[in-house]
């Protein structure tokens, strides 16, 4: 993927043709695009930012796993074992180091699933948009991120079917739609400057 970005920072858009990797593999693409952005933030195109992103990613995904759980049982017994066994969860520090989408789809994974809880709990709908911002950052970097806004999805679904309450289809929506449409948009721009 480093390689293809490179070639996407000189201009060479043909790295995106039926024959080439992120033509074979577009998946790949969403996370090229989420580590142009990183680059250009940092001016530099240096695999050590993404693994500082990686970084900085672990507190906050921490952080809020201990918010979500929080939310979840308000059992300071359930919070404390979170904070005594996290420390000794050593995938979170081997992906730290390696640069792909993992540390990035997690944060924005734990992150989502935090907003969804915090709706369900106070049913406000200034959550909407960081919902929407955490399924696209998380499809974006990881294909297989579509299994948590199912998940989420369904929750909001049966959340709002129990209160009698349509504004969850509005949450589902946003976290559905928004991917989606982004997908569609990085696609099409990416075959404009490739000329597809």
């Amino acid at each position: 993927v480093m390689d293809m970005i490179m070639e996407l920072e000189r201009g060479n858009y043909q790295v995106l043709s039926r024959y080439e990797y992120l033509g074979m593999v577009q998946f790949q693409i969403g996370l090229a695009t989420v580590f142009r952005a990183i680059f250009g933030l940092f001016n530099s195109i240096d695999y050590h930012i993404i693994q500082v992103v990686n970084a900085c990613c672990l507190p906050v995904m921490v952080f809020f796993g201990w918010k979500a759980l929080k939310l979840l049982f308000n059992e300071k017994e359930v919070t404390g074992v979170y904070c005594l066994l996290i420390p000794f969860c050593l995938p979170l520090y081997v992906y730290s180091a390696f640069v792909y989408g993992e540390m990035i789809s997690t944060t924005a994974g734990v992150l989502m699933v935090w907003l969804v809880l915090l709706y369900t709990k106070y049913e406000k709908i200034r959550v909407l948009l960081p919902i929407g911002f955490c399924a696209i950052v998380g499809t974006m970097t990881r294909g297989n991120y579509w299994i948590l806004i199912i998940a989420c999805a369904i929750t909001l679904f049966l959340y709002g079917l129990s209160r009698k309450k349509w504004e969850y289809l509005i949450v589902i929506l946003c976290m559905v739609l928004l991917p989606l449409v982004q997908e569609k948009v990085m696609l099409s721009l990416y075959e404009n400057k490739a000329g597809f």
